[in-house]
């Protein structure tokens, strides 16, 4: 299970790497993503006022950090004025509705959307914005318009919000295995590829893949 929030920084920088990691053990593993929920309530407002860190020169750090780049687009038409809203909401409906399809691709539509964001420039608050990066997946468009404005999706992304409650996750990303009916952390925060498997490979007890 891969928690995460589109509007994560540190989500975004993971986003090679947990790509990379679902395409190479997809065959072994299902891999389900759960968004967080991490910009709601309090926490949902114009970037300046509820993540003026970012501007401030976080973006900085987790393109150091990771080799992500953050896109001219976001850092000059969102970020730089900073008055469009930061809602972590409308991307986990869209994930909620590119679950519906099963396609085995969650992890790259998380991937996707998160470019939409940082490296695009979408605002997070259009729904519509999010529909081309489905496609690109496969997913039939008019059918995905449709059901993305179908309330109950709205009710899933919540669903989401408290699994991760449920969950005791408190920071993202955090990515945990289910193994004969036990869960286990592998990554909390930022990881390599290779640690990702290190610590996979140690819970288990053998190399299995």
């Amino acid at each position: 299970m891969y928690f995460y929030d589109a509007l994560c920084g540190w989500c975004y920088g993971f986003s090679p790497v947990i790509r990379e990691f679902a395409e190479k053990y997809g065959n072994s593993i299902r891999f389900r993503v759960i968004s967080g929920g991490m910009m709601m309530g309090n926490r949902k407002g114009p970037w300046n006022e509820v993540a003026p860190y970012v501007k401030e020169g976080a973006w900085k750090t987790v393109e150091q950090r990771t080799g992500i780049r953050f896109g001219e687009k976001f850092l000059n038409e969102i970020l730089e004025p900073g008055t469009s809203t930061a809602s972590s909401l409308e991307p986990a409906i869209a994930m909620s509705v590119f679950k519906s399809f099963e396609t085995d691709k969650e992890v790259q539509f998380a991937s996707a959307l998160q470019r939409a964001v940082y490296y695009d420039g979408v605002e997070s608050t259009d729904l519509n914005a999010y529909i081309p990066y489905a496609v690109e997946l496969g997913v039939d468009e008019t059918e995905f318009r449709i059901r993305l404005n179908d309330p109950v999706y709205h009710d899933r992304a919540f669903d989401d919000f408290r699994i991760c409650q449920r969950f005791g996750v408190q920071g993202f990303p955090t990515t945990v295995l289910l193994h004969e009916d036990q869960y286990y952390l592998i990554g909390s925060g930022y990881s390599t590829l290779e640690i990702l498997e290190a610590r996979m490979k140690e819970l288990l007890g053998q190399v299995v893949y």
